[in-house]
């Protein structure tokens, strides 16, 4: 069951849950009354919010083992079974746990999808969210795809329920290949959803598929204003502005300026737990972040002083997963410095690896609370279009395995436009049956 507030008037046919001003409500409030925690910066050394709740010795006792596990299933799925964790840890967690614990969003059969371009992951992706908007797309006259890409779910949809459609993306190299791809009442424009008036209308469906940063930000608040039905899956919070912050698009009960939240809080998000690597697995993962502390240690062994993060400055990140001389004599070359000796490489190897050792357990308590903050940035945007009369479900659009970013918002229109278009059916479109959708 999806969680949600509408009336029955609205396009939304699945039952609905513990309501989005509940759940919006505390999750702010949790989220205001750990700020701290949150609001801190991950290192090696003990941070002062865990010493202030008395966490330090549990947390520096945490064996490999149970590091791991939290790294793929999170710190909160393990604390019921962790009797020796400090009881506020475990009331956190279980809160954490409650708050997050959403179902998959009911949704309708797909047509298969043109796989020109799209990788089995991304077709997935894809025809999941297809399906869950389905709902929606089935009496709009236009679709508005957000952060379009290569635009596959516009074509898909376009097609599938005989709309007009345009893909909105910056990217003009995209917008070339997809509009290469498209046919019929489908277009792309190259412009920048942030700087355009996307003047949606109630008859409209507004969607983004892992639009990152502001663009779902955008996409809700253009929602909201011209009555458009509306949907997207989060990603990426933390896409914003060099120096922006977010502020919350409806006053939370702990004022503004406590959820006004900071890229490195909102990139909290990215860290929720999944059993696999998306680039790697998990255990060639936490080698690379190891690597990178020790990279750390030899620019400060070198007297270059970097804030955290800074230590892979001009080179790509999956460059991490080299050997650490490697790595080293390509970081510092690019700021002027001559190669590592053996006994710097030693020494950061060593170094690094005790560091990492004892900051990714101080983090389990941050990490866990990035989830939250997932959903309380979705939150808030549901609750604007909820605000403005829409009716909203908040859940997930597939499962985590095909990406953990899978939080899903579906908002349906105040009122339908004109009589619903029939759904589709086992019958493929016209496009299919001449043999040129896969």
């Amino acid at each position: 069951m999806a969680i949600g507030t509408g009336d029955a008037g609205h396009d939304l046919p699945y039952p609905v849950g513990m309501d989005v001003p509940e759940r919006w409500e505390r999750s702010s409030r949790l989220l205001a009354d750990h700020r701290d925690i949150i609001d801190a910066t991950e290192d090696h050394a003990p941070p002062a919010w865990a010493a202030r709740r008395g966490w330090l010795p549990w947390l520096e006792a945490r064996p490999d083992a149970f590091v791991d596990a939290a790294d793929a299933a999170g710190l909160a799925a393990l604390l019921d079974a962790a009797h020796d964790a400090p009881d506020d840890l475990r009331a956190l967690g279980a809160t954490v746990r409650a708050l997050t614990d959403l179902p998959l969003l009911a949704g309708e059969p797909a047509w298969a999808l043109d796989p020109r371009r799209a990788a089995p992951r991304k077709r997935a992706q894809v025809l999941a969210f297809a399906a869950l908007t389905a709902p929606l797309a089935r009496d709009a006259h236009r679709i508005v795809d957000v952060g379009a890409g290569h635009g596959h779910l516009t074509r898909h949809l376009a097609e599938a329920f005989a709309a007009e459609a345009i893909g909105i993306e910056r990217d003009h190299e995209r917008v070339a290949v997809a509009t290469g791809l498209a046919a019929g009442r489908v277009r792309f424009e190259a412009v920048d959803a942030l700087t355009v008036d996307l003047a949606l209308r109630p008859e409209d469906l507004v969607l983004g598929l892992h639009a990152c940063g502001a663009l779902t930000d955008r996409l809700a608040r253009a929602a909201a204003e011209g009555g458009a039905a509306a949907a997207w899956v989060s990603c990426c919070l933390q896409r914003l502005h060099a120096g922006a912050v977010r502020a919350p698009l409806v006053t939370p009960p702990v004022g503004e300026a406590a959820l006004t939240l900071a890229v490195r809080i909102l990139g909290l998000s990215n860290a929720a737990p999944q059993a696999h690597g998306v680039e790697a697995d998990l255990s060639a993962i936490a080698e690379a972040r190891a690597r990178r502390e020790g990279l750390r240690v030899l620019l400060e062994l070198r007297g270059v002083v970097i804030h955290p993060g800074e230590e892979l400055r001009g080179v790509n990140r999956r460059r991490s997963h080299d050997p650490l001389s490697a790595l080293a004599a390509r970081v510092l070359a690019g700021r002027g410095l001559s190669a590592p000796t053996p006994t710097e490489l030693s020494c950061a190897t060593a170094e690094g690896a005790t560091r990492w050792a004892a900051r990714r357990r101080y983090a389990l308590p941050r990490r866990m609370l990035g989830p939250l903050v997932e959903l309380y940035v979705n939150l808030d945007r549901a609750l604007l279009l909820l605000r403005a009369g829409h009716a909203v479900e908040v859940g997930r659009a597939f499962p985590a395995d095909l990406s953990p970013r899978n939080l899903a918002v579906r908002a349906g229109r105040r009122a339908p436009a004109r009589a619903a278009r029939s759904a589709p059916t086992d019958e493929p479109p016209p496009r299919a049956r001449r043999g040129e959708v896969a």
